[in-house]
């Protein structure tokens, strides 16, 4: 890129600065930007074709911090902090814009980083503490990459909607959920922990998750990774099961959660959830929670396995469990599982003869095992292959 003009803004106080004219390269060594109100963005980009580098600068605004909405701006900002208010703290919405953050540390009331059609934002090491959901990447072939980042959110960590892309290497995320994948996303997470009050990671159809070497701990009644549907209803007419798939790809991750592993409400949909030296350790290893056109494929590569799996396969509905090399699945009696009563409350333990059934369509065992407990209050657990038989007799122990 090359620029017209080279601008050098001294000064140890300022109350904003925007940058209006075109093919401008403007310095900031050091200093403080600080507005004076609730809706002036703190620094801005107004031109196009333009670069702003910030050097050791503490940012505050009650609005957005740090933004470029043109087209073809840069922004470098290396050491020094940003705290927002009621927007934002770090905004990219500009076609090809680039914001790049090495070192910085971001409080944010809404948002920590957001990514708009065909924009990036970089980050590296420092750390996010946000109230919203710290990072989203919510357009179309936006992109959003950390490392070594240490995200605290009292919403979500990672949001990536509307075929964005977000890569994170090393690092942590502390919040209500992990990540959030809609809209034919992707997500790539390599050595990163996961603290999860809810769910570590949601997924809709169409999205991707990969994982490496990481850890997902959902605590409580939390769930390791919830896949969802678009539409939140069975719309087979309008979008095929092709089109709708899901791929999960975990390598080396592990997976603790109170309530569920897995545990889906998908329509119309195809998940393909891969497992290779992995583990997921769960009251409930999958749970389904609707009856609907649902095909779920589970590849177990040396991995562990432990819960039951608590859906009623169906001809249109097809869970298939392929475990291969050294692969062990132990099946539990669950202690969660309980009765629905009126106004979604939820009453009493069902029987133990249902929470102590697992059922898959087809069953794959290649070089792996599958072990049972010993009986619960005299009763065995049960693996149906095929259709499920809901009104079998429980089998006591004898």
């Amino acid at each position: 890129m090359i620029f017209t003009q080279v601008k050098i803004i001294s000064g140890t106080s300022h109350s904003s600065v925007s940058i209006t004219e075109n093919n401008v390269m403007t310095v900031i060594e050091k200093g403080v930007i600080k507005t004076a109100n609730n809706y002036t963005t703190a620094v801005s980009f107004k031109g196009e074709r333009s670069k702003l580098k910030l050097g050791d600068v503490r940012i505050e605004s009650g609005a957005t911090a740090l933004a470029t909405v043109k087209k073809h701006n840069i922004i470098t900002m290396e050491k020094g902090s940003i705290k927002s208010g009621n927007q934002a703290a770090v905004e990219a919405h500009g076609q090809n814009s680039i914001i790049e953050l090495g070192n910085v540390q971001i409080e944010a009331t809404a948002a920590a980083l957001q990514t708009g059609h065909n924009a990036t934002i970089t980050m590296e090491k420092g750390s996010i503490k946000a109230q919203g959901y710290a990072v989203q990447a919510n357009g179309q072939n936006s992109m959003i990459k950390l490392g070594d980042i240490q995200i605290e959110s009292e919403d979500g960590g990672i949001s990536a909607h509307y075929k964005s892309i977000v890569t994170m290497e090393k690092g942590s995320i502390k919040g209500v959920r992990g990540i959030d994948l809609e809209n034919g996303s992707i997500v790539k997470i390599n050595n990163v922990q996961i603290e999860a009050k809810q769910q570590g990671a949601f997924v809709t159809n169409g999205s991707t998750l990969i994982m490496n070497k990481s850890f997902i701990k959902a605590k409580e009644d939390g769930i390791g990774i919830y896949l969802e549907s678009l539409t939140g209803k069975n719309n087979d007419s309008r979008i095929g099961i092709a089109e709708k798939r899901t791929e999960i790809k975990l390598t080396d991750v592990v997976i603790e959660a109170g309530k569920a592993g897995i545990s889906t409400q998908t329509y119309a949909s195809q998940v393909n959830f891969n497992l290779k030296n992995s583990e997921i350790h769960s009251n409930v290893l999958i749970k389904n929670n609707v009856n609907s056109r649902f095909n779920f494929t589970l590849n177990a590569d040396h991995s562990i396995l432990e819960g039951g799996a608590l859906v009623n396969p169906t001809d249109y509905m097809r869970v298939i469990f392929n475990l291969s090399n050294g692969t062990v699945w132990t099946p539990k009696i669950s202690k969660e599982e309980k009765k629905a009563v009126s106004n979604g409350n939820l009453g009493g333990l069902l029987d133990i003869s249902t929470r102590s059934r697992s059922a898959v369509s087809v069953l794959n065992l290649d070089n792996s095992t599958i072990v049972f407990d010993k009986p619960t209050n005299d009763q065995y657990q049960e693996l149906h292959v095929g259709h499920a038989i809901p009104n079998a007799a429980s089998r006591p122990a004898s």
